[in-house]
């Protein structure tokens, strides 16, 4: 069985919110079909379980454009650098 990388909004989405035993027994099943390990579970569950989810989908649509802003900025500096090097290379 092939592993299915899930993004963090379908992971928020419901996988931690459980009420009573039936409920987890599900979620339980749902990640292993979706090849979700206890471990990435409890990981993912102790740093976004105390959040409910609304914050979630906020913060996560602030980490995007946090690393929209990053990517941008990592395109400009490599420009400047070539440009740079290009003009050290034409002095020289």
């Amino acid at each position: 069985m092939k592993a299915v990388r899930l993004d963090r909004r379908e992971i928020c989405k419901g996988l931690f919110y459980s009420k009573n035993k039936k409920q987890e027994q599900q979620i339980a099943e749902t990640l292993l079909r979706h090849c979700i390990s206890n471990p990435s579970l409890s990981r993912n569950k102790s740093s976004y379980g105390e959040l409910q989810s609304v914050d979630l989908e906020q913060r996560l649509a602030q980490l995007e454009k946090e690393n929209l802003r990053l990517k941008e900025m990592i395109i400009e500096l490599n420009q400047e650098n070539r440009a740079l090097s290009w003009i050290i290379e034409k002095r020289c």
